[in-house]
């Protein structure tokens, strides 16, 4: 699972890599906990601060086709397996 200021993309390339989530930095410690565990049984976690900033960078043609594809599969909660 990544923590992160904010959405870029290098988020994109960290879930190739084989990340399962991605929260903010100002998560609190019970969302955090929760995220940990959501993850650890397998779940795809993106807080929506995250995924309203992936879609606003995908929005904006940064992106190239395998990345939105990838995109589209995190946000269909597909895992790198």
């Amino acid at each position: 699972m990544l923590s992160t200021p904010d959405a870029s993309q290098k988020i994109l390339h960290t879930f190739e890599a084989g990340a399962r989530g991605c929260i903010t930095k100002n998560i609190n410690a019970a969302d955090l906990v929760s995220a940990i565990r959501a993850v650890h049984s397998g779940k795809m976690v993106l807080s929506e601060v995250v995924r309203r900033k992936l879609c606003e960078f995908e929005a904006s043609g940064h992106l190239t086709t395998r990345e939105i594809e990838v995109l589209e599969l995190v946000r269909q909660g597909f895992t790198n397996d």
